[in-house]
């Protein structure tokens, strides 16, 4: 078609995936491959990886961050505040990955965060990613 701009979207997505079980890492890394197209993965295996790799540089920001609901309960009265400080631009983008009873034990530190129930559905996974993203 003449005149006609074809816009290719080759800025990378950030995420971090922040979870203690390797397999975890593996399946949402996998099914990220499949939901976007140019993908960059980085893993937090501990609390602590999970604190060093949040503060972003500006220009590769986190466009997503999937976050073990265990690392919330380790200090959830002061999870918010502590994320904030760390990097004010993540709100909005994290998805908390836990089970039903996360969404309790957790209270404020979910952050009102969606919450990805183990073991999730791949359809459920796609559309928080969708979501999350604004894609």
């Amino acid at each position: 078609m003449p005149g006609a701009v074809i816009y290719i979207n080759t800025m990378k997505t950030n995420v971090l995936v922040a979870d203690n079980d390797m397999d975890v890492h593996q399946l949402v890394c996998d099914v990220l491959e499949i939901c976007l197209r140019n993908v960059k993965v980085e893993r937090a295996m501990s609390p602590q990886g999970f604190w060093d790799k949040l503060p972003a540089a500006p220009e590769q920001p986190w466009h997503l961050v999937f976050l073990s609901a265990e690392y919330i309960k380790e200090e959830p009265a002061g999870f918010i505040d502590r994320l904030v400080a760390v990097n004010p631009n993540i709100i909005g983008k994290v998805v908390i990955l836990g089970t039903e009873a996360d969404a309790e034990s957790c209270g404020e530190g979910l952050m009102a965060a969606p919450l990805l129930v183990k073991p999730f559905s791949l359809d459920r996974f796609e559309e928080l990613v969708k979501q999350v993203c604004g894609s």
